[in-house]
């Protein structure tokens, strides 16, 4: 009996005897960010841009919510120049002559915490790349947008679509097609030799908007059936899938109706006209104009034939 009452008395005692005991307390937390991680350097003509991972963390690997109290502090030549920004790259304007060793090195800064510097960064200035792509053409059509180049055995050719680098051509291209739009949307296109991290100048702006410009055919056989000052017009319809729709004209380009996918169209007063007939796609494109024929009206006989 007394061996069950202590037994039952256990937890209380336990209880009392781990009073005040706690764990110990944790570290304060600290607010260095991780150390930026430089991705490339590129000499464009004789500057060069830096580019680095943008930070989003703290070193212990918690995220930096409060995005806005970061910024970064390059370091040119290990401090023979200075710079901050809050983007993650930075074009160095100054310039620099062939043969010219250049380092960069890149800390993040989370208000007054300071991180561990970047891996620098070294490069060598070599002979820039003076020339720029020529463009011999530019179309855009529907669905797509194509670009002609005179080719050059010596650089590839970057593509950069509405300001962002779209794809990289291999060198000796002559042609870059982009079927990846939409069409009545606009687009804008720049082009700039590459080699390596040797960066050439940007041509001029392309602006293109994509868009079916080519015609469908038109409607087959369209006749018209007169009867007293009356008329119906019957046509087969145009081949091309794309049609939404059929323009009725006379004399000349003067419009009667501009119809859906239809067949026929009945006139209660027609007159003597020549009448025309045109079909239009999605795109508003027309059709060449088609001459409608006449046909004579004939009463239906009767059954015995009289």
């Amino acid at each position: 009996m007394k061996r069950l009452v202590f037994l039952l008395l256990l937890p209380f005692i336990f209880s009392f005897t781990m009073c005040g005991k706690r764990k110990d307390p944790l570290p304060p937390l600290e607010f260095y960010p991780e150390k930026p991680k430089i991705l490339s350097v590129e000499q464009v003509e004789d500057k060069f841009l830096v580019r680095w991972k943008p930070v989003k963390k703290f070193y212990d690997g918690r995220r930096i919510r409060d995005i806005k109290n970061l910024h970064y502090e390059i370091l040119v030549n290990f401090g023979e120049r200075k710079y901050k920004t809050k983007k993650p790259f930075f074009f160095d304007k100054e310039t620099s002559k062939i043969g010219e060793r250049r380092c960069y090195t890149v800390y993040a800064v989370y208000k007054s915490k300071r991180s561990d510097p970047s891996e620098p960064f070294c490069i060598i200035t070599k002979e820039p790349i003076k020339e720029t792509p020529v463009i011999l053409n530019s179309f855009a059509g529907d669905g797509f947008v194509k670009f002609t180049f005179k080719p050059s055995k010596d650089f590839s050719i970057e593509v950069f679509r509405n300001g962002k680098l779209y794809r990289i051509l291999p060198k000796g291209v002559e042609e870059f097609v982009d079927e990846d739009v939409v069409n009545g949307r606009e687009y804008s296109y720049r082009f700039r030799f590459s080699l390596g991290y040797l960066k050439g100048r940007f041509t001029n702006i392309f602006k293109v908007i994509p868009e079916d410009r080519i015609p469908p055919e038109p409607p087959k056989n369209p006749v018209i059936v007169r009867k007293g000052k009356s008329c119906i017009l019957l046509w087969e319809p145009s081949p091309s899938k794309d049609v939404v729709g059929y323009l009725i004209q006379r004399r000349g380009d003067e419009m009667v109706r501009k119809l859906g996918k239809v067949i026929y169209f009945f006139l209660k007063n027609c007159g003597k006209e020549t009448y025309y007939i045109r079909a239009f796609d999605k795109s508003g494109n027309f059709s060449k104009r088609i001459k409608v024929k006449e046909e004579l009206y004939e009463e239906g006989s009767s059954d015995n034939g009289k």
